[in-house]
C-alpha cells in the first residue's frame, strides 16, 4: 500500500509509457490528473502548485487566521 504525499508527482516517463501527472493539495485535498506527454509538459510549465495556491480556499482561510 502506498500513501499520497501532497504536491506534484509525474510517472510513466519510460519508453513506450504514457506519462501521468498528479497534483494533490494537502490543505484542501484538491486533486488534478493529466495524461499524455504534451499535456503533462504543458501542465508542468504552468506550475500547478502555484496556480492552485492562488485559488485554494483552505490556504486563504489559514492565512486569515495568521498561521
Amino acid at each position: 500500500m502506498s500513501g499520497w504525499i501532497g504536491g506534484v508527482q509525474v510517472r510513466g516517463l519510460d519508453h513506450d509509457q504514457i506519462p501521468v501527472g498528479d497534483f494533490l493539495c494537502t490543505a484542501c485535498r484538491h486533486h488534478e490528473r493529466v495524461r499524455g506527454r504534451d499535456k503533462v509538459t504543458d501542465w508542468l510549465r504552468a506550475n500547478p502548485g502555484l496556480e492552485h495556491q492562488v485559488v485554494c480556499k483552505a490556504r486563504r482561510r489559514e492565512a486569515r487566521r495568521g498561521h
